[in-house]
């Protein structure tokens, strides 16, 4: 294949991990990336009527604009929010975002104080998504983000990458193997599947929750990172494997910021300075308050990582030797550790169970977790036990939705109980229920599972109206009244 336009695809040459040039200010990269699918189901491709391309003039700052066309191909397009002091020819910095399921309106609606307040351009995908052929991904990566280039000033020295889940595996992918990339916030997942990190250029903020299933991978690309000497931040916060609140996103980019203040990039922001140290501070007291030394020493050390250069940071070194040398917080790192090991091998355990072990052995082993997590000694115990619930509800939906794919119907069933087992507020249970009633015949039971869908928070009428499985309930009213149930229903994460 020749290159196209103003960019050089070297992976199509290689059919390695790929490189581009773009001829304007920025550089971007379109490569593959092996994404990791995340617990909830791909929605089906949506068909986008292709509209006049939007003049620069109709882009009004201060606006969430869902959907802006690409002009290279109008069928794929990006949601917008331009800062209210955004002006055309004063250079911006920008991140360009990529979800798992190509919800850009969603994720610039549920970010845009972020960057409103902080002064940036947020883009985010609209078609980019979990489970794509690699030359689809490319060619959505290259006309999203040239678009963009092309229309709006960017800061050359500022442009960010970001994505939550299989999306945050796209943004590190682009960000690692491209120097024009300042940096990159990860939400909930890590790297792309690669054989080693390129180089160490990349500022990279990890953000996952403490209830995550890629919480243990997290925490060790964080060990990994430091390592290699990389400039990094994790972000732990209570939540679980979904797009994190606002103002844990503005912390992320904060520290965007402060590494771009720290390079002369940008004037000192003292405003930032002061949220972040009061942010860190915050953490630091509650923890002081509960003995937790290990998370107060991780307060510490992030102070200094975003600090250092900045501000005066010696308290908090001293306050790292001092927890570091203590009885009590060697003690705690041992324990952490310990537990990171023991979640680690039951995730292998489970990952090679879920085949050749019988719905009875899941049914006892899902049970001791439960009392496992129940009779825990300590809180990180507990979010440990809870983590690998929540992993097992990743890979029985994984294992479930191959399964029916692949017409393995007694499979589907046994993998669809460990999910409901494992995850019985998770409203794709019932959904993936429903198609597997369909399938199997089962008609009276599908549109019950379908209201037990809307039940547990399922919010996507397109998904059901155009589920292959569904297509016999077209006439049936309960199937219909069900679809004017969804469509009154707010959008969620």
């Amino acid at each position: 294949m020749e290159p196209k336009n103003l960019i050089e695809i070297n992976y199509f040459k290689t059919k390695l991990m790929n490189s581009a040039n773009i001829s304007r200010k920025a550089l971007f990269l379109i490569l593959p990336i092996l994404l990791l699918t995340a617990a909830c189901h791909n929605s089906p491709k949506k068909e986008n009527n292709r509209k006049i391309v939007t003049p620069l003039a109709n882009f009004k700052p201060g606006v969430v604009m869902d959907r802006v066309p690409c002009a290279s191909d109008t069928s794929e397009s990006y949601a917008l929010y331009l800062p209210s002091d955004y002006i055309q020819g004063k250079p911006f910095p920008v991140i360009f975002f990529f979800d798992a399921h190509a919800r850009g309106a969603l994720v610039v609606k549920k970010y845009k104080s972020v960057a409103e307040s902080l002064s940036l351009i947020l883009v985010a995908s609209n078609n980019s998504e979990n489970g794509q052929p690699e030359n689809v991904s490319n060619d959505i990566l290259y006309h999203f983000m040239q678009d963009v280039e092309k229309r709006f000033s960017l800061d050359p020295q500022r442009i960010y990458t970001s994505g939550f889940s299989g999306g945050a595996r796209v943004a590190a992918g682009i960000g690692l193997f491209n120097k024009s990339v300042a940096g990159t916030i990860g939400l909930e997942a890590g790297f792309p599947a690669i054989r080693q990190i390129p180089d160490a250029h990349l500022t990279y903020v990890g953000v996952v929750g403490n209830l995550d299933f890629n919480y243990l991978e997290m925490k060790n690309l964080e060990t990994q990172l430091n390592s290699l000497g990389m400039n990094n931040l994790l972000i732990v916060y209570p939540g679980k494997h979904a797009l994190p609140p606002a103002e844990i996103f503005k912390r992320a980019y904060e520290f965007l910021m402060l590494n771009a203040m720290r390079k002369n990039i940008i004037p000192i922001h003292q405003s930032v300075i002061d949220s972040v140290k009061m942010n860190y501070d915050k953490i630091r007291l509650e923890t002081q308050k509960r003995h937790q030394y290990l998370q107060e020493l991780e307060a510490d050390q992030g102070m200094v990582k975003n600090l250092e250069g900045l501000a005066d940071v010696s308290f908090y070194q001293k306050e790292i030797k001092q927890l570091s040398a203590s009885h009590a917080c060697q003690n705690q790192m041992k324990r952490a550790a310990a537990l990171n090991t023991t979640e680690g091998k039951f995730q292998q355990k489970y990952a090679a169970s879920l085949n050749s072990r019988d719905a009875a052995w899941w049914k006892h082993e899902i049970q001791g977790i439960y009392q496992k997590k129940k009779a825990a000694n300590s809180e990180d115990e507990k979010l440990m036990n809870q983590r690998l619930l929540n992993y097992l509800s990743l890979m029985s939906y994984i294992y479930a939705d191959g399964s029916i794919k692949n017409g393995q119907m007694d499979a589907t069933k046994k993998f669809l109980m460990i999910y409901q087992m494992v995850d019985p507020d998770n409203s794709e249970v019932y959904l993936m229920k429903a198609e597997y009633y369909a399938i199997t015949n089962q008609d009276a039971k599908v549109v019950p599972s379908l209201q037990e869908a809307l039940n547990h928070g399922f919010n996507d009428a397109y998904r059901i109206r155009y589920n292959k499985y569904f297509q016999k309930l077209k006439s049936s009213p309960k199937f219909d009244q069900i679809l004017e149930e969804i469509k009154n229903l707010p959008k969620t994460d």
